[in-house]
């Protein structure tokens, strides 16, 4: 029991530095680069969480950081939350450290929808999903409403890339099925 509290304050006190790094980061426009930070969080969750994180995490360093990066210009802009929709159907996602819930989002093609993101969380969360070009952003204990119309069928994969949140678990997919 104390190694798995142990290991949980780890990880936290890990998220927390991460966290204090990119503010920084956003803060001094420096541009610097996470991967040490970001691959010390992620071999602390797999050392933690081995088999969950076999099953869940193929190699892919980086793969968030870089997204990421892409999507904010490289300095931590997070201005390009998608507007909300007018009458369009809600659909509520809670954000912790480190899941999405609903993990799966499941629309129809041209189906309007506002994707309400509910951050529980103690660290900001993002839900990206760059195939449809979505994306919102809500800091710690923020609620953010942003407006999806998916223009064309698929499973399309949803992540929080925020450098170590994908890695740690925060995935997802959203289904777009043909209109009726």
């Amino acid at each position: 029991m104390k190694s798995k509290l142990y290991g949980a304050l780890l990880l936290l006190a890990l998220v927390a530095l991460l966290s204090v790094a990119c503010a920084a980061d956003a803060v001094l426009g420096d541009g610097a680069n996470h991967a040490p930070m970001h691959a010390e969080h992620h071999a602390a969750h797999a050392h933690m969480h081995p088999s969950r994180h076999a099953a869940h995490h193929p190699p892919h360093a980086g793969i968030a950081a870089t997204r990421h990066a892409a999507h904010h210009g490289g300095g931590g802009d997070v201005e390009h939350t998608n507007a909300p929709l007018e009458d369009a159907r809600e659909i509520r996602v809670v954000a912790t450290e480190f899941a999405f819930e609903p993990a799966t989002i499941r629309l129809q093609e041209g189906e309007a929808v506002n994707i309400v993101l509910v951050n529980e969380g103690i660290i900001p969360h993002e839900i990206d999903i760059p195939e449809l070009n979505f994306h919102v952003h809500a800091e710690a204990g923020e609620t953010v409403v942003a407006g999806l119309t998916p223009e064309r069928t698929g499973t399309f994969e949803m992540g929080c890339y925020i450098p170590g949140h994908f890695e740690a678990g925060m995935v997802g997919e959203v289904v777009v099925e043909p209109a009726p």
